[in-house]
């Protein structure tokens, strides 16, 4: 079994997920990454809520849901946690096999996000 790590690669490619327009893409992309979430949760003894809830998956569904839709879409406030943390790891304030379910991260925006 494969049990390659999160890198902060991830967490960038999370970030680069919020311009994409293809949903295959998206799709790939974010089927590749979980693979390495569920490594991350089985070390350190979390499951399904966990990996669902994980940052980069917020951020992959997001732009996944907004793609399909193509109309207005507020933001949930879970978005801008999960977008904070991701931020936090590629800028190297956090380590990408940090716990998010643990971490307060923040960058003082609480706003919605509209689709154009």
């Amino acid at each position: 079994m494969d049990n390659e790590k999160l890198s902060k690669a991830d967490y960038q490619a999370a970030m680069y997920s919020q311009s994409a327009v293809n949903v295959s893409g998206l799709v790939k992309s974010l089927a590749e990454i979980t693979s390495r979430i569920w490594n991350t949760a089985r070390d350190i003894g979390k499951g399904t809520e966990w990996v669902n809830q994980h940052p980069i998956v917020q951020l992959f569904t997001y732009q996944i849901v907004a793609r399909s839709f193509k109309r207005e879409f507020i933001a949930w406030d879970g978005y801008t946690k999960a977008y904070a943390f991701v931020e936090q790891v590629v800028n190297g304030n956090l380590a990408p096999d940090d716990d998010w379910a643990n971490c307060n991260a923040s960058t003082g925006a609480e706003e919605s996000h509209e689709l154009s």
